[in-house]
């Protein structure tokens, strides 16, 4: 549940953050770490381990063993995203938004 929403569906297994022995209640943390399965879509054209089946995929994010981002664009950002270090989509936003700017900055 999200404020006085109730939950209608769940997230696909690759966008569902997995504590324990189930799935993690809908709140602003999954929310977080479905924005970085998402962003690790769009950046590499692939779902998180999108060639092996689900349950092995909960049992990797159980054990918060995530794909590599080294090379991947928002790598970074998406790692914190999968780990819980941001708080919010806005902080998302705004760490995308200054990487954008120190890019910016760079190649004046």
């Amino acid at each position: 549940m999200i404020g006085a929403q109730k939950n209608m569906v769940r997230p696909e297994t690759r966008y569902e953050k997995v504590e324990g022995t189930k799935p993690v209640d809908i709140s602003i943390t999954t929310e977080v770490f479905a924005v970085g399965s998402l962003i690790f879509e769009i950046s590499t054209g692939k779902r998180p381990y999108d060639d092996i089946e689900d349950e092995e995929v909960e049992s990797f994010f159980r054990q918060k063993v995530f794909p590599r981002t080294t090379d991947v664009c928002f790598g970074d950002i998406i790692e914190k995203c999968w780990f819980g270090d941001f708080k919010s989509v806005a902080e998302i936003l705004h760490a995308i938004l200054a990487l954008e700017i120190e890019k910016i900055h760079t190649y004046r």
